[in-house]
Protein backbone atom coordinates (compact mmCIF):
# COMPACT_ATOMS: atom_id res chain seq x y z
CA UNK A 1 0.00 0.00 0.00
CA UNK A 2 1.09 3.50 -1.01
CA UNK A 3 1.48 6.68 1.11
CA UNK A 4 -1.40 8.11 -0.33
CA UNK A 5 -3.67 4.83 0.72
CA UNK A 6 -1.81 4.71 3.64
CA UNK A 7 -3.80 8.03 4.33
CA UNK A 8 -7.29 7.65 3.29
CA UNK A 9 -7.13 3.93 4.89
CA UNK A 10 -6.74 6.12 8.12
CA UNK A 11 -9.18 8.52 7.35
CA UNK A 12 -11.79 5.66 6.62
CA UNK A 13 -10.81 4.51 10.13
CA UNK A 14 -11.12 7.68 11.67
CA UNK A 15 -7.21 8.14 12.37
CA UNK A 16 -6.07 11.01 10.60
CA UNK A 17 -4.32 13.64 12.61
CA UNK A 18 -5.62 17.18 11.92
CA UNK A 19 -2.60 17.92 9.62
CA UNK A 20 -3.29 14.62 7.76
CA UNK A 21 -7.24 16.07 7.52
CA UNK A 22 -5.64 19.62 5.95
CA UNK A 23 -3.87 17.69 3.82
CA UNK A 24 -6.54 15.38 2.63
CA UNK A 25 -8.96 18.07 2.25
CA UNK A 26 -6.57 20.04 0.15
CA UNK A 27 -6.13 17.30 -2.34
CA UNK A 28 -9.26 16.70 -2.41
CA UNK A 29 -10.72 20.04 -3.36
CA UNK A 30 -7.81 20.17 -6.11
CA UNK A 31 -9.38 16.97 -7.60
CA UNK A 32 -12.69 18.53 -7.05
CA UNK A 33 -11.70 21.93 -9.52
CA UNK A 34 -15.30 22.03 -11.14
CA UNK A 35 -17.07 25.01 -9.58
CA UNK A 36 -20.36 23.48 -11.03
CA UNK A 37 -20.28 20.46 -8.57
CA UNK A 38 -21.91 21.25 -5.14
CA UNK A 39 -21.92 18.75 -2.32
CA UNK A 40 -23.79 18.90 0.82
CA UNK A 41 -21.69 17.88 3.63
CA UNK A 42 -22.84 14.27 3.72
CA UNK A 43 -22.79 13.91 0.32
CA UNK A 44 -19.35 15.03 0.37
CA UNK A 45 -18.70 12.72 3.08
CA UNK A 46 -19.93 9.51 0.93
CA UNK A 47 -17.96 11.13 -1.85
CA UNK A 48 -14.66 10.96 0.08
CA UNK A 49 -15.47 7.33 0.92
CA UNK A 50 -16.00 6.61 -2.43
CA UNK A 51 -12.36 7.90 -3.42
CA UNK A 52 -10.92 5.78 -0.78
CA UNK A 53 -13.07 2.82 -2.47
CA UNK A 54 -11.53 3.73 -5.83
CA UNK A 55 -8.01 3.96 -4.64
CA UNK A 56 -7.76 1.14 -2.86
CA UNK A 57 -8.75 -0.82 -5.76
CA UNK A 58 -13.16 -1.33 -5.35
CA UNK A 59 -13.89 0.69 -8.41
CA UNK A 60 -17.62 -0.37 -8.40
CA UNK A 61 -20.01 2.19 -6.92
CA UNK A 62 -22.47 0.89 -4.61
CA UNK A 63 -25.74 1.71 -5.21
CA UNK A 64 -26.59 2.85 -1.84
CA UNK A 65 -23.88 5.65 -2.05
CA UNK A 66 -25.35 8.97 -3.43
CA UNK A 67 -22.84 10.89 -5.95
CA UNK A 68 -23.25 13.22 -8.35
CA UNK A 69 -22.54 12.12 -11.58
CA UNK A 70 -19.65 14.76 -12.37
CA UNK A 71 -17.64 13.52 -9.43
CA UNK A 72 -16.90 10.20 -11.42
CA UNK A 73 -14.21 11.60 -13.29
CA UNK A 74 -12.52 13.07 -10.28
CA UNK A 75 -12.25 9.75 -8.87
CA UNK A 76 -11.08 8.12 -11.78
CA UNK A 77 -8.18 11.03 -12.06
CA UNK A 78 -7.51 10.14 -8.64
CA UNK A 79 -7.17 6.39 -9.04
CA UNK A 80 -4.80 7.73 -12.18
CA UNK A 81 -3.14 10.39 -9.83
CA UNK A 82 -1.92 7.65 -6.74
CA UNK A 83 -1.10 4.48 -10.02
CA UNK A 84 1.20 7.28 -10.98
CA UNK A 85 2.88 9.06 -8.53
CA UNK A 86 1.85 6.96 -5.66
CA UNK A 87 4.46 7.55 -3.11
CA UNK A 88 5.27 10.93 -4.31
CA UNK A 89 2.13 11.55 -2.63
CA UNK A 90 3.38 13.67 0.81
CA UNK A 91 5.92 15.21 -1.23
CA UNK A 92 4.15 16.63 -3.50
CA UNK A 93 1.70 17.82 -0.84
CA UNK A 94 4.50 19.26 1.35
CA UNK A 95 5.88 21.39 -0.89
CA UNK A 96 3.14 22.79 -2.71
CA UNK A 97 3.26 26.65 -2.82
CA UNK A 98 1.11 28.27 0.09
CA UNK A 99 -0.39 25.08 0.97
CA UNK A 100 -0.69 23.65 4.87
CA UNK A 101 2.34 21.12 4.26
CA UNK A 102 4.56 24.05 3.16
CA UNK A 103 3.59 26.11 6.39
CA UNK A 104 4.36 22.91 8.46
CA UNK A 105 7.41 21.88 7.33
CA UNK A 106 8.71 25.27 8.46
CA UNK A 107 6.64 25.63 11.87
CA UNK A 108 6.69 27.74 14.56
CA UNK A 109 5.64 26.81 18.28
CA UNK A 110 2.99 29.31 19.86
CA UNK A 111 4.14 31.01 23.05
CA UNK A 112 3.71 29.67 26.54
CA UNK A 113 3.15 30.61 30.32
CA UNK A 114 5.70 32.68 31.27
CA UNK A 115 7.06 35.63 33.13
CA UNK A 116 10.19 37.44 34.78
CA UNK A 117 9.34 38.98 37.77
CA UNK A 118 11.63 41.94 39.44
CA UNK A 119 11.51 42.48 42.60
CA UNK A 120 12.28 45.71 44.45
CA UNK A 121 16.19 45.40 45.21
CA UNK A 122 16.29 44.36 41.11
CA UNK A 123 16.73 40.50 41.52
CA UNK A 124 15.09 38.95 38.77
CA UNK A 125 13.30 35.68 39.13
CA UNK A 126 12.10 33.58 35.77
CA UNK A 127 8.37 32.13 36.90
CA UNK A 128 7.31 29.31 34.48
CA UNK A 129 4.99 26.28 34.93
CA UNK A 130 7.57 24.06 35.89
CA UNK A 131 8.66 26.80 38.62
CA UNK A 132 7.77 25.91 42.23
CA UNK A 133 9.15 28.30 44.43
CA UNK A 134 8.10 30.58 47.37
CA UNK A 135 9.40 34.19 48.03
CA UNK A 136 8.94 36.17 51.15
CA UNK A 137 10.00 39.51 51.30
CA UNK A 138 8.77 43.29 52.69
CA UNK A 139 5.83 41.24 54.80
CA UNK A 140 4.52 39.06 51.38
CA UNK A 141 5.03 35.94 50.67
CA UNK A 142 4.93 35.51 46.54
CA UNK A 143 4.08 31.98 45.66
CA UNK A 144 2.05 30.36 42.61
CA UNK A 145 -1.01 28.83 42.18
CA UNK A 146 -2.32 25.19 41.35
CA UNK A 147 -3.17 26.70 37.74
CA UNK A 148 0.04 29.20 37.26
CA UNK A 149 -0.86 32.59 38.41
CA UNK A 150 1.04 34.38 40.37
CA UNK A 151 -0.35 35.33 43.81
CA UNK A 152 0.68 37.30 46.91
CA UNK A 153 -0.01 36.78 50.46
CA UNK A 154 0.57 39.43 53.32
CA UNK A 155 2.00 37.48 56.03
CA UNK A 156 2.63 40.87 58.30
CA UNK A 157 1.26 43.79 58.11
CA UNK A 158 4.54 45.62 57.38
CA UNK A 159 3.92 45.48 53.30
CA UNK A 160 5.89 48.66 52.30
CA UNK A 161 3.60 50.91 49.77
CA UNK A 162 7.08 52.56 48.75
CA UNK A 163 8.58 48.94 47.13
CA UNK A 164 7.74 48.33 43.73
CA UNK A 165 7.25 45.12 41.76
CA UNK A 166 7.56 44.63 37.94
CA UNK A 167 6.29 41.58 36.21
CA UNK A 168 7.25 41.79 32.80
CA UNK A 169 6.39 39.28 29.28
CA UNK A 170 8.10 38.77 26.27
CA UNK A 171 7.56 38.42 23.06
CA UNK A 172 5.87 34.51 23.09
CA UNK A 173 4.73 34.33 26.92
CA UNK A 174 1.56 35.43 29.39
CA UNK A 175 1.09 35.18 32.64
CA UNK A 176 -1.57 36.04 35.32
CA UNK A 177 -1.07 37.62 38.88
CA UNK A 178 -3.57 37.63 41.90
CA UNK A 179 -1.84 41.50 43.22
CA UNK A 180 -1.49 42.31 47.13
CA UNK A 181 -4.73 43.82 46.61
CA UNK A 182 -6.29 40.87 45.74
CA UNK A 183 -7.20 42.00 42.05
CA UNK A 184 -6.90 39.87 39.00
CA UNK A 185 -4.57 40.71 35.77
CA UNK A 186 -3.77 38.70 33.15
CA UNK A 187 -0.78 39.83 31.11
CA UNK A 188 -0.67 40.00 27.58
CA UNK A 189 2.53 39.05 25.24
CA UNK A 190 5.48 41.75 25.22
CA UNK A 191 3.52 43.49 28.29
CA UNK A 192 4.54 44.95 31.83
CA UNK A 193 2.81 46.22 34.55
CA UNK A 194 4.47 47.85 37.90
CA UNK A 195 2.66 48.44 41.40
CA UNK A 196 3.38 48.50 44.97
CA UNK A 197 3.83 45.88 46.97
CA UNK A 198 1.30 47.25 49.72
CA UNK A 199 -1.01 48.09 47.23
CA UNK A 200 -3.87 47.19 49.52
CA UNK A 201 -2.55 49.72 51.75
CA UNK A 202 -2.41 52.80 48.98
CA UNK A 203 -4.88 55.60 49.45
CA UNK A 204 -5.24 54.76 45.52
CA UNK A 205 -3.72 51.91 43.78
CA UNK A 206 -1.98 52.63 41.26
CA UNK A 207 -0.72 49.93 38.41
CA UNK A 208 1.39 51.67 35.72
CA UNK A 209 0.87 49.35 32.26
CA UNK A 210 2.78 48.73 29.15
CA UNK A 211 1.41 46.86 26.51
CA UNK A 212 -2.31 44.58 26.90
CA UNK A 213 -3.46 43.33 30.62
CA UNK A 214 -7.22 42.09 31.58
CA UNK A 215 -8.27 43.43 35.12
CA UNK A 216 -10.00 41.76 37.59
CA UNK A 217 -10.47 44.53 40.12
CA UNK A 218 -11.14 43.66 43.87
CA UNK A 219 -13.73 45.88 45.04
CA UNK A 220 -12.55 48.81 47.85
CA UNK A 221 -14.53 51.61 47.63
CA UNK A 222 -11.96 53.19 50.07
CA UNK A 223 -8.55 52.87 47.92
CA UNK A 224 -9.89 53.39 44.20
CA UNK A 225 -8.31 51.26 41.60
CA UNK A 226 -5.95 53.49 38.49
CA UNK A 227 -4.50 51.86 35.65
CA UNK A 228 -1.83 54.58 33.72
CA UNK A 229 -0.61 53.93 30.52
CA UNK A 230 1.71 56.05 28.73
CA UNK A 231 -1.23 58.65 27.36
CA UNK A 232 -4.54 57.40 29.62
CA UNK A 233 -5.95 57.13 32.94
CA UNK A 234 -8.49 54.20 33.58
CA UNK A 235 -10.03 54.82 37.46
CA UNK A 236 -12.50 52.25 38.90
CA UNK A 237 -13.42 50.94 42.32
CA UNK A 238 -14.28 47.43 41.31
CA UNK A 239 -14.74 45.85 37.48
CA UNK A 240 -13.81 43.72 34.66
CA UNK A 241 -11.76 45.18 31.59
CA UNK A 242 -9.32 45.08 29.34
CA UNK A 243 -6.66 47.22 27.98
CA UNK A 244 -4.97 47.30 24.99
CA UNK A 245 -1.88 50.07 24.64
CA UNK A 246 1.09 48.90 22.62
CA UNK A 247 3.37 51.19 21.64
CA UNK A 248 2.99 49.69 17.75
CA UNK A 249 -0.57 50.04 17.72
CA UNK A 250 -2.28 53.48 16.57
CA UNK A 251 -4.61 53.62 19.36
CA UNK A 252 -5.21 52.40 23.09
CA UNK A 253 -8.63 50.77 23.33
CA UNK A 254 -10.16 50.21 27.26
CA UNK A 255 -13.22 47.54 26.81
CA UNK A 256 -15.13 47.17 29.82
CA UNK A 257 -16.65 43.83 30.67
CA UNK A 258 -18.19 44.38 33.91
CA UNK A 259 -18.74 47.14 36.26
CA UNK A 260 -18.02 50.99 35.19
CA UNK A 261 -14.73 53.00 34.78
CA UNK A 262 -13.82 56.56 33.88
CA UNK A 263 -10.82 57.02 30.92
CA UNK A 264 -8.86 59.92 30.82
CA UNK A 265 -6.34 61.17 28.22
CA UNK A 266 -3.19 62.21 29.49
CA UNK A 267 -2.00 63.99 26.42
CA UNK A 268 -5.04 66.60 26.21
CA UNK A 269 -4.66 69.82 28.09
CA UNK A 270 -8.45 69.98 29.47
CA UNK A 271 -9.15 68.45 32.71
CA UNK A 272 -12.53 67.30 31.83
CA UNK A 273 -11.43 64.76 28.54
CA UNK A 274 -12.28 62.01 30.14
CA UNK A 275 -15.51 59.24 29.11
CA UNK A 276 -17.65 57.10 31.59
CA UNK A 277 -18.16 53.68 29.80
CA UNK A 278 -20.81 50.86 30.67
CA UNK A 279 -20.31 47.49 29.98
CA UNK A 280 -19.94 46.47 26.27
CA UNK A 281 -18.46 49.61 25.42
CA UNK A 282 -14.79 50.69 24.34
CA UNK A 283 -12.66 53.36 24.64
CA UNK A 284 -10.38 54.54 22.04
CA UNK A 285 -7.89 57.11 22.52
CA UNK A 286 -6.00 58.65 19.43
CA UNK A 287 -4.44 61.90 19.57
CA UNK A 288 -5.82 62.87 22.76
CA UNK A 289 -9.31 62.03 21.86
CA UNK A 290 -11.36 59.70 22.66
CA UNK A 291 -14.57 58.12 21.36
CA UNK A 292 -16.66 55.37 22.65
CA UNK A 293 -18.17 52.65 20.84
CA UNK A 294 -20.63 49.36 21.45
CA UNK A 295 -19.04 46.76 20.53
CA UNK A 296 -18.92 42.89 21.79
CA UNK A 297 -16.87 42.79 24.69
CA UNK A 298 -15.53 39.32 24.59
CA UNK A 299 -14.04 40.11 21.22
CA UNK A 300 -11.18 42.30 23.45
CA UNK A 301 -10.56 39.04 25.56
CA UNK A 302 -10.01 36.10 23.99
CA UNK A 303 -6.69 36.38 24.47
CA UNK A 304 -6.63 35.55 27.64
CA UNK A 305 -8.83 32.61 26.39
CA UNK A 306 -6.04 31.68 24.79
CA UNK A 307 -7.84 31.81 21.42
CA UNK A 308 -7.45 34.06 18.65
CA UNK A 309 -10.47 35.08 16.87
CA UNK A 310 -10.82 38.29 14.04
CA UNK A 311 -14.10 39.47 12.56
CA UNK A 312 -13.50 41.33 9.49
CA UNK A 313 -9.74 42.96 10.92
CA UNK A 314 -7.15 44.05 8.50
CA UNK A 315 -4.51 41.81 8.00
CA UNK A 316 -1.82 44.24 9.72
CA UNK A 317 -3.58 44.39 13.10
CA UNK A 318 -3.81 40.54 12.97
CA UNK A 319 -0.21 39.89 12.00
CA UNK A 320 0.93 42.17 15.20
CA UNK A 321 -1.10 40.18 17.64
CA UNK A 322 0.78 37.11 15.69
CA UNK A 323 4.15 38.74 15.75
CA UNK A 324 4.06 39.03 19.19
CA UNK A 325 2.70 35.54 20.14
CA UNK A 326 4.87 33.95 17.89
CA UNK A 327 7.88 35.97 18.65
CA UNK A 328 8.11 36.46 14.34
CA UNK A 329 8.87 39.34 12.32
CA UNK A 330 6.21 40.25 9.61
CA UNK A 331 7.10 41.35 6.15
CA UNK A 332 4.25 42.37 3.90
CA UNK A 333 4.66 42.54 0.40
CA UNK A 334 2.26 43.46 -2.49
CA UNK A 335 0.01 46.01 -0.68
CA UNK A 336 -1.79 43.70 1.61
CA UNK A 337 -1.63 45.11 4.50
CA UNK A 338 -5.49 46.53 4.60
CA UNK A 339 -6.88 43.03 3.68
CA UNK A 340 -9.69 42.03 5.86
CA UNK A 341 -9.72 38.94 7.06
CA UNK A 342 -11.81 36.59 9.80
CA UNK A 343 -11.13 33.70 11.42
CA UNK A 344 -10.45 31.72 14.81
CA UNK A 345 -7.96 29.56 16.25
CA UNK A 346 -5.66 28.51 19.45
CA UNK A 347 -3.10 30.61 21.08
CA UNK A 348 -1.71 26.85 21.18
CA UNK A 349 -1.97 25.95 17.77
CA UNK A 350 1.32 25.60 15.87
CA UNK A 351 1.40 28.95 13.39
CA UNK A 352 0.85 26.84 10.50
CA UNK A 353 -2.46 26.12 11.73
CA UNK A 354 -3.46 29.54 12.09
CA UNK A 355 -1.80 31.17 8.61
CA UNK A 356 -3.57 28.40 6.48
CA UNK A 357 -6.72 29.44 8.12
CA UNK A 358 -6.02 32.72 6.86
CA UNK A 359 -5.02 31.74 3.47
CA UNK A 360 -8.55 29.45 3.44
CA UNK A 361 -10.17 33.45 2.65
CA UNK A 362 -7.81 32.84 -1.17
CA UNK A 363 -7.07 36.78 -0.63
CA UNK A 364 -3.50 36.15 1.41
CA UNK A 365 -0.11 33.91 0.77
CA UNK A 366 2.25 33.40 4.09
CA UNK A 367 5.95 31.74 3.52
CA UNK A 368 7.79 31.26 6.85
CA UNK A 369 11.52 32.03 6.70
CA UNK A 370 13.47 31.07 9.46
CA UNK A 371 11.51 33.58 12.10
CA UNK A 372 10.35 35.32 9.20
CA UNK A 373 6.96 35.50 8.12
CA UNK A 374 5.87 36.94 4.72
CA UNK A 375 2.80 37.82 3.66
CA UNK A 376 1.63 38.66 0.15
CA UNK A 377 -1.14 38.06 -2.62
CA UNK A 378 -3.17 35.08 -2.69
Amino acid sequence: MNNAEKLLAKYKAGQCSGEELLILENWFHQLNGDEDVKLGEEELEEAKVEMWNVIAGQTQITKDVKLYRPMLKYWVAAAVFVMVLGGLFFYRMRSQQGGIGSLASHNIKPGEQKATLTLANGKKITLSNTLNTTITEHGLSISKTADGKLIYTIVENTADTGVYNTLTTARGQQYGVVLPDGSLVHLNASSSITYSTGLNRTARRKIKLEGEAYFEVAKNKKHPFEVLTANQKVEVLGTHFNINSYHDEPNTKTTLLEGSVKVSSLEHSAADVYKILVPGEQAVLSKGIITVKTINPQEAVYWKDNKFSFDSEDIETVMREVSRWYNVNVIFQDNVKHVKVSGSVSRFADISMLLDKLEKTGLLKFTINGKSIIVSKA
